[in-house]
């Protein structure tokens, strides 16, 4: 079989990566540069989805753990993209990072957890400096599983990431994605919980307005509440940061002003970011903030990768021969698949991700609050609050349980007084209509009743209520 032919497939479920280190220093932006910037690729794309969401820290380090096993431009290309620059010590850099988010999330009794996984034909063992690496660096579990029956491996990576991600990314992959027998599938895993420093009421949330990008106005479930934010209110725009318990990790809201769109904020992503956080200031707030439940993909991510930079791993010139497993120069990536998931509520946040790479083959009277209505499509990252590195970004621009207005709905209403108008002058003359009665001038025809929306409640809740968290699996707890 010819190399271009066979297959390797890489899923990554946000977090956990392998590079091999080589003491040069790789990179050329800051931790968060390859997340914006790839966000803003996908944004602007042909045809963005609607409610976009993904972790760009999660594809990082898939494409990293790729990397691992790749040599010359293949690696050097992915490595420029998704490190920051200065690292020499690739997995080391990752390791530490997890366990960074891991400590994090902790202290605000939450958790994030990653796991890692290695199948290989039967046959095809991975190269063993590869798996070494992987193993030591990244607690990742290697076995081999028969390929020949796509639709049974597919069953059973999916359960893999399902129960990786506790039921939020419950299937990544198809049986085609699997159909040839690829030599070797990598998973990477992760799955977030944080709760808020300050908790919603969940008896103040309501359905409340909000208007859609194409100005459908309607309602939508809002959790609202008055309290003390950092917030950065700028004339064209406003930056809510939303702490959660530790005050380590933290949401942040961009939400522009009218005259302002979302696309318009989204293509100053990349050099903006950063100064929107900066110049936020304590002030009492008046937050409304939809509750939802944003989900995205699985998605292909090649165009965009590639639009990055890292060319070589999609064509010929690709080399992933150190990854063993009968992988030989000439096999490039065939696709990056990508899924993620966003829960909001009144107690915090779930939240995961999953990617898939494969290869061919005072005293004084207080000042008024700032009113933060998020009533309209917004822009939203989970960070860390120190150095800004973002685990998950998304927008969300039709919340869960939208009930558009009756008024916006097609109708089928008797036609407007300036519509009759226009009608009978065209119209032929009729026979005149016998006079009215005087009582029916002084007294107008009963109006129709006024058509009200049902307030419907939101389509999907977390399987798992944010406020009793279920006791984390144990490969997720997983320590770098």
């Amino acid at each position: 079989m010819k190399a271009m032919t066979k297959r390797i497939q890489l899923l990554s479920m946000l977090a956990g990566a392998a590079l091999l280190a080589a003491g040069l220093a790789w990179g050329d932006s800051a931790p968060d540069a390859f997340a914006l910037r790839l966000y803003s690729t996908l944004a602007a794309g042909p045809e963005p989805a609607e409610n976009l969401v993904l972790s760009p820290y999660g594809i990082a380090q898939a494409l990293a753990l790729a990397a691992a096993g790749a040599q010359g431009q293949t690696a050097a290309q992915i490595l420029s993209a998704v490190v920051p620059e200065g690292v020499a010590d690739v997995p080391g850099y990752f390791a530490l990072k997890n366990g960074d988010w891991m400590a994090q999330a902790a202290a605000g009794g939450g958790h994030l957890g990653v796991a890692n996984g290695i199948w290989t034909a039967a046959g095809a063992p991975p190269a063993e400096p590869f798996a070494a690496l992987a193993r030591a660096a990244y607690h990742a579990e290697t076995a081999p599983l028969d390929f020949g029956h796509p639709d049974v491996a597919a069953d059973y990576l999916n359960a893999w990431v399902r129960d990786r991600t506790e039921g939020l990314i419950p299937r990544l992959l198809s049986p085609d994605d699997l159909a040839g027998s690829p030599p070797i599938v990598l998973i990477n895993a992760i799955a977030f919980q944080g709760f808020w420093k300050h908790p919603f009421t969940p008896e103040d949330t309501s359905p409340r307005p909000f208007t859609l990008a194409d100005g459908t106005p309607g309602t939508a479930p809002m959790m609202a509440q008055l309290a003390r934010f950092s917030i950065a209110d700028l004339p064209d725009m406003q930056l809510l940061r939303l702490p959660y318990a530790g005050e380590e990790i933290e949401m942040r809201v961009v939400l522009p002003r009218k005259g302002t769109s979302l696309a318009d904020l989204e293509r100053r992503l990349e050099t903006e970011w950063e100064a929107w956080a900066d110049a936020a200031e304590s002030r009492q707030v008046d937050v409304q903030l939809p509750r939802f439940d944003a989900a995205w993909g699985p998605s292909d991510l090649h165009r965009a990768l590639v639009a990055l930079g890292i060319e070589h791993a999609f064509d010929e010139r690709a080399d992933f021969s150190p990854m063993g497993a009968g992988m030989l120069p000439g096999m490039p990536l065939a696709y990056v698949l990508h899924a993620a998931r966003v829960q909001v509520d009144e107690t915090g946040t779930k939240a995961a991700a999953a990617t898939a790479i494969a290869t061919l083959k005072s005293i004084r009277r207080p000042a008024p609050p700032v009113v933060f209505h998020a009533d309209h499509p917004f822009l939203y990252a989970i960070t860390e609050a120190a150095s800004g590195s973002i685990l998950f970004i998304g927008r969300l621009d039709r919340p869960d349980g939208f009930t558009p207005d009756a008024s916006a709905m097609p109708s089928t209403a008797e036609p407007s007084a300036e519509s009759d108008a226009t009608s009978e002058a065209a119209a032929p003359a009729a026979e005149p209509a016998p006079a009215p009665d005087a009582s029916d001038l002084s007294s107008p025809a009963p109006a129709e009743p006024d058509a009200t929306p049902e307030v419907l409640s939101p389509v999907v809740a977390p399987a798992t209520p944010l406020s009793e968290p279920s006791t984390p699996s144990p490969t997720l707890e997983v320590s770098p």
